[in-house]
């Protein structure tokens, strides 16, 4: 028999400006949607959106790390070659 794993949600409170309450209230109202919603959304977008930043940093990291590199000057040689105005 398989195991059911159940999502537990947690409330969390924060508190926000009127402008910013405002801005979220509009923008719900519009899109017949809740606060909470758009929250969890834009919560979730900026989360993945800083996972992934955070990503590409370590990889140009490891590439410098590992001497994975080129030159400033070796990188606009190769932009040239494609046409690229630099």
């Amino acid at each position: 028999m398989p195991v059911q794993i159940r999502e537990i949600n947690q409330t969390i409170s924060t508190r926000f400006d009127p402008d910013m309450l405002s801005r979220l209230d509009e923008i719900a109202e519009r899109q017949h949607r809740s606060r909470s919603e758009l929250i969890k959304e834009a919560v979730g977008g900026y989360l993945d959106s800083m996972l992934w930043f955070e990503h590409e940093v370590q990889k140009g990291l490891d590439d410098l790390e590992a001497g994975r590199i080129i030159s400033h000057e070796d990188l606009k040689a190769e932009l040239r070659k494609l046409g690229v105005t630099c």
